[in-house]
């Protein structure tokens, strides 16, 4: 199993990254607590305008395809023992293989 980095590696890798996004001159806005950048008026998703189209029948296609196929069974599969499972926690985390 890949090695996962922990969330003390992962904090120290994003306060690095924003010590040098504020080294290099780069900057926070503040904003006011309940600011939104949405317009007053404006909708949560943007519609799609679409020109509805009629459906194309294709049931004869697919007999035709499915008569030319043949009846083809397909072998179960075999159960080959058990397979490993993952069993992970509430936040993702890898915890051990059953």
């Amino acid at each position: 199993m890949k090695p996962t980095k922990t969330k003390a590696q992962i904090r120290a890798e994003m306060d690095a990254q924003m010590g040098s996004f504020l080294s290099d001159g780069g900057a926070i806005k503040q904003h006011v607590r309940g600011e939104s950048g949405r317009q007053a008026n404006e909708p949560l998703h943007p519609t799609i305008e679409r020109n509805p189209q009629g459906r194309t029948p294709v049931l004869d296609e697919i007999k035709a395809i499915e008569a030319r196929r043949g009846h083809k069974s397909i072998p179960p599969k075999r159960n080959s023992g058990h397979q490993k499972t993952l069993i992970m926690d509430d936040f993702g985390e890898p915890l051990r293989w059953v």
